[in-house]
Formats: structure tokens, C-alpha cells, sequence
């Protein structure tokens, strides 16, 4: 004879959410939990109906208004696969802000959010992606990234002209950046945006092109040229899709020898 004995996951409910401090990084910010014994909550996530067994987490947002949630795979667990929304609201009445699959590592989740009101606590459940998923260990980060520093027009990174576009290529990051005010025309739903600058050469043609970089899920991207000065800037050309994939590419043809932004 034996007695078997079912634990609830202490963070189960909202009401008991399991509190995440804000680091600068995944590793300063993260908690292992586990969702074993976990019930799955009646509001499923918007981006994954099939997502069950959830456990609970909170967090209240730094001064900057920004951060990132992300989860990972704990040290040999065989929970492989999550889902997370972020709400705003009280245990009583949530909203729910954002919601993410698969944009993290492998199969684990990566949300950020800007313009949240410091001070506010966010709450956070993290599902299994379905039935099918192992139930066990994992990890949970609330991290906040710095601004890149051509966050804004005047910290405008120099691109010097190539003959293709691997003589001319750099690596860039968007991790941290805020979103302009006014979005680019061609695509107003455009956020977390960087910045460049390239003098134009004698003949007045080039070609500025975006295209992904290895390992990363950025995966999308708009262009915008503008002349002026950074405090009067003029949209000259703006393209959403013409490079690789879901990537940009802008050829700009008699444009005068002067300094425009991207």
C-alpha cells in the first residue's frame, strides 16, 4: 500500500504570483520554477489556444517604461516548449497586452514591451505550448535592455559605401530601442526603430538593404531615407519588402551629394 500525494504549484493563481526582479540581462533577472501540478486558468493565451498547465508570475516596470520577459530551458527538465502573455490590471480583471510562441530559444518565449507606466505591476503566466508538452522546470527572466546608442536621429551610425552589399554591411541591433514618433509611411505599424547615416556619393545613386543576421528571430524590417538635420527631417523613400523575405531594400537614384538618414 501506498499514498500518492498531488501538489499544486504554488503560483498557480494569479493571486499567488511568484514576484520577478528586473535584471539588465536574462542571467541577473531569471527564477526557475516549475509548472508541475499546475491547473490551466479559463482566458487562454491569444496566441495559442492549445496552451495548458500555466503558472504565474509578476513584475513591476522600471522607470524606462520598457522590458523584457523571456523563458528558457531549465538544466535537464523535460519542459521544452512554452507560451507567456503579459497582463496589466489587477488578479480580479486582467488585460491582456501581449502574448508569444516561439520567439525565443528553440521552442521558448521572448516578449518586450515598451511604453508601460513605471511603477505598474505587470503580471505574467507562462503555459506549456499544449497537453503534449512535458511538465517540469523551467526558467522565467525579467530583464531591461539599454537603449542602443543610435536609439535616437543624432546617435546615427556612419555606413560607409560598398560595391555589394558584403562590402558595405555591418551588424546592427534593435534589443532596447523606442519607437519614433512619427512611423514610416509605408508601414505605420513600424515600431523599436535605429538609426544610420551615409554620405551619397558623386553619381547621387545608391542602395541601402537590410537583410537577417545569423541566429537572430529578427526576422522583418522597414526602411526609411530622410534629408535635413535631425531636428527637420524630410522622408524622401521608404520600402517595407523589396530585399530577401520580409526584408527591406531602398535604391535612391539623383539625389544630390548630401548626409541622409535611415
Amino acid at each position: 500500500m501506498f499514498t500518492a500525494v498531488f501538489v499544486k504549484a504554488q503560483n498557480d493563481n494569479c493571486t499567488g504570483a511568484t514576484p520577478i526582479t528586473v535584471g539588465t540581462n536574462f542571467v541577473s533577472g531569471a527564477v526557475t520554477s516549475n509548472n508541475t501540478g499546475a491547473t490551466t486558468d479559463g482566458n487562454l493565451p491569444s496566441c495559442n489556444a492549445d496552451a495548458v498547465e500555466n503558472v504565474w508570475f509578476k513584475v513591476v516596470v522600471p522607470a524606462s517604461g520598457n522590458l523584457t520577459i523571456e523563458s528558457k530551458s531549465a538544466s535537464n527538465s523535460p519542459f521544452d516548449d512554452s507560451v507567456i502573455s503579459i497582463y496589466n490590471g489587477d488578479c480580479s480583471s486582467l488585460t491582456e497586452i501581449a502574448c508569444d510562441d516561439d520567439s525565443g530559444e528553440d521552442l521558448f518565449s521572448k516578449i518586450s514591451v515598451t511604453g508601460q507606466t513605471p511603477g505598474t505591476t505587470l503580471y505574467v503566466g507562462v503555459w506549456k505550448y499544449s497537453s503534449s508538452t512535458e511538465n517540469g522546470e523551467f526558467q522565467v527572466s525579467a530583464y531591461e535592455v539599454s537603449p542602443p546608442a543610435n536609439d535616437n536621429c543624432t546617435g546615427a551610425v556612419s555606413l560607409t559605401l560598398g560595391t555589394d552589399f558584403t562590402s558595405g554591411a555591418i551588424t546592427s541591433s534593435n534589443l532596447g530601442a523606442t519607437t519614433d514618433g512619427n512611423p514610416p509611411s509605408c508601414s505605420v505599424d513600424a515600431i523599436e526603430n535605429t538609426w544610420f547615416k551615409v554620405v551619397v556619393p558623386a553619381s547621387g545613386k545608391l542602395t541601402i538593404e537590410t537583410k537577417s543576421s545569423t541566429n537572430s528571430s529578427f526576422d522583418a524590417s522597414v526602411l526609411t531615407a530622410y534629408t535635413g538635420d535631425c531636428n527637420s527631417l524630410t522622408e524622401i523613400a521608404c520600402d517595407e519588402e523589396s530585399g530577401d523575405g520580409s526584408f527591406s531594400r531602398l535604391n535612391l537614384t539623383g539625389k544630390l551629394p548630401e548626409l541622409p538618414y535611415i
